[in-house]
């Protein structure tokens, strides 16, 4: 009789794990440009959470063997996670590319995982490439440059050379330095950067060139610019700054007299937050606790005058 029941359990057992549906996300590809990709996700009816990661098809096996790990365990590792189904995009992604998108439902333990091939829209086209250069936001130490390329541009470097360095090298040996000191981090469509750590009362050029679809090179755009002269932007106007916590875990308290602005950039130029303010005299909190850990350059905008501070965020 035992046995009997034994089996029987089993017998069921089996029937309903049989017709259970595994967890599985089902990916959609919205819409693609030369540096975009937008997927959609949707679940079934045993996923209750998942996973996402784009990544190069031709670098999977590479990642795999560099972080020691299969592919599934690094989809949760360096994914994104959602729990309902939901559309993404991602961004900064390299032209004329073939992308894998994964998916893996519920946890890396389980080794099943959805995947769909995507290639990037090649940039530019045929004529010359050309960038125009401007420049802003420019203080003792500090500036910021925006690089707009035209339609025919399929990829570009830029950077900056004293002019100093520039007398001295000449033209065609200073674009190429910003060329080959920036080789690794090409770019493909309109960017802006604030660089730091500039010296005061010094002219510097900002120089980008670029290459069309054919890789045949544009000439090169180039703009002098020079730092203000003074030693302390916050001296130079009588602008009274302090911040704490620095670094910061969940919040930045700032004070100087009528604050109107206070903005926050990572390293790459990207403005990351932004919070107004009418004229504030006390201290204005500003909430990094969404941030990722690291350092950023706040711009502090007052009635009295404009001052940039480096803060961390760190966890």
């Amino acid at each position: 009789m035992k046995r009997v029941l034994f089996f029987t359990v089993l017998a069921l057992f089996s029937h309903f794990a049989m017709g259970q549906e595994a967890p599985s996300v089902t990916i959609q590809v919205v819409s693609t440009t030369p540096t975009k990709v937008t997927a959609s996700f949707t679940k079934n009816a045993t996923c209750t959470k998942y996973h996402i990661l784009i990544v190069k098809t031709a670098e999977i096996a590479r990642n795999e063997q560099f972080a020691k790990k299969p592919i599934h365990r690094l989809i949760q590792e360096w994914g994104l996670h959602f729990t309902p189904d939901s559309t993404y995009t991602w961004k900064e992604l390299v032209p004329n590319t073939a992308y894998t998108i994964f998916a893996l439902a519920n946890d890396s333990t389980n080794p099943l995982h959805q995947t769909t091939e995507v290639t990037t829209i090649q940039a530019g086209g045929t004529g010359k490439a050309m960038q125009t250069i401007a420049i802003s936001d420019i203080t003792d130490n500090t500036a910021k440059t925006t690089i707009t390329p035209n339609v025919e541009t399929s990829i570009f470097w830029y950077g900056l050379v004293s002019e100093d360095a520039y007398n001295a090298w000449g033209h065609d040996a200073a674009v190429d330095s910003v060329i080959q000191g920036n080789q690794y981090y090409p770019k493909y469509e309109t960017d802006f950067w604030v660089w730091p750590d500039l010296k005061p009362n010094t002219s510097y050029y900002a120089i980008s060139r670029g290459k069309n679809i054919n890789k045949e090179w544009g000439d090169a755009a180039i703009e002098k610019f020079t730092t203000t002269g003074t030693t302390s932007l916050e001296e130079a106007n009588n602008i009274d700054i302090s911040i704490f916590p620095n670094p910061a875990q969940n919040y930045l308290i700032v004070h100087s007299n009528g604050i109107t602005k206070l903005e926050l950039f990572d390293l790459a130029g990207k403005q990351v937050l932004a919070q107004g303010f009418n004229g504030v005299d006390n201290g204005v909190k500003l909430n990094v606790s969404l941030l990722e850990k690291g350092t950023y350059v706040l711009r502090i905008i007052t009635s009295n005058g404009v001052a940039t501070k480096k803060v961390v965020v760190d966890r």
